[in-house]
Order: C-alpha cells, then structure tokens, then sequence
C-alpha cells in the first residue's frame, strides 16, 4: 500500500472482520482488529515506535548448533509461560536447526530472555534493550557446569557485555496414579 507525503493512505475493504498488521523495517508492528459493515468508514491512527533488534546464535562448547527451541523475552510483571495460552504478552522467536535465533524485533523494556521450551526454562537471564540497536545474543552451552550467555550491545566498539545466569533447577513432579 502506498502512503502520500502526509504519511496516510487509504483502501476500500469488503464488509466484514479483518485483521491489520502495519509494520516497518526496524519498528516494531502493531495490530489491530477491525469489523466493518457496508459502508462503514474507518480511520487508524498509528504510531510505530523504534524496534530493539534480537538475533544470535545458540551453539554448545563444541560449536555444535543447539536448535529446535525458542527464545522467550517476557517483559517485567509477566510470568514464565507454562502453556501456550499463557504466551500473549511474551514475545518468542524460534531457534532454527543451525542454532541461529530468528531475528526479532522487540518493543524498548527490560526483559527477562530465556532459553527452552515452555513450563521450565533451561537457562533465564535478564537485560534491558535499547531501541535502534541490533543485539547479538550468543548463547554457549559449556556442558553441565558451564554456561556462557553473551548479549553483544555495541558490535561497533567490539566490547561485549556479559550477563549474569540464573540456572533453574528443574523438579520432577510425580503424579498420584
């Protein structure tokens, strides 16, 4: 869809519910929901904001790939997700078999970044991201006692910043059969 020098634009949609998703390159995407009857005529007024971007790697300390599971950065006050329905105020990105983050584009906050599947992280640290900036998260699997967890804020400087783990003890719980 086009947009004039003002920064508007305007469609004509058939009668119904929709779902619009107004996103840009390094910003994060809002969507809204939207009911139309004929003849409606609907204004949106939006306002995208900068993006912290997220990306990386997950390998273990032999530089194989760690894939198959998903990156979880919960914002403050939100609780680790333990099933699916729980997920809709945590942003997640998926690890691909190669053991690279699929980049995210994530809303300025402090977050809490975890590593695993849902009910129990593997590993969970904390960081802020900025927005404007591109974040490499490196995570380095260092067998059972090693872990080294790498958020890489100013590649330009080439410093990077080490974040502190919290290993969560995972607990068997055993049903009553």
């Amino acid at each position: 869809m086009a947009f004039g020098t003002d920064g508007t634009s305007s469609t004509e949609l058939d009668p119904g519910d929709w779902v619009v998703t107004f996103e840009a390159a390094g910003y994060v995407s809002q969507t809204r929901a939207l009911s139309l009857k004929l003849g409606d005529e609907e204004s949106l007024s939006v306002n995208l904001v900068r993006a912290a971007i997220v990306q990386g790697s997950v390998r273990d300390r032999f530089g194989r790939s760690q894939g198959g599971s998903k990156m979880l950065f919960i914002p403050p006050g939100v609780a680790y997700p333990r099933f699916s329905r729980e997920l809709q105020n945590v942003f997640s990105t998926p690890i691909d078999r190669d053991g690279n983050i699929t980049p995210i584009s994530l809303p300025e906050d402090n977050y809490t970044i975890a590593y695993g599947n849902m009910g129990s992280p593997k590993l969970q640290t904390q960081a802020r991201l900025k927005a404007g900036e591109t974040n490499d998260l490196e995570v380095v699997f260092g067998g059972k006692s090693k872990v080294r967890f790498e958020l890489d804020r100013t590649p330009e400087e080439k410093r990077r910043l080490e974040i502190r783990l919290e290993v969560q003890n995972v607990k068997k719980i055993q049903r009553d059969e």
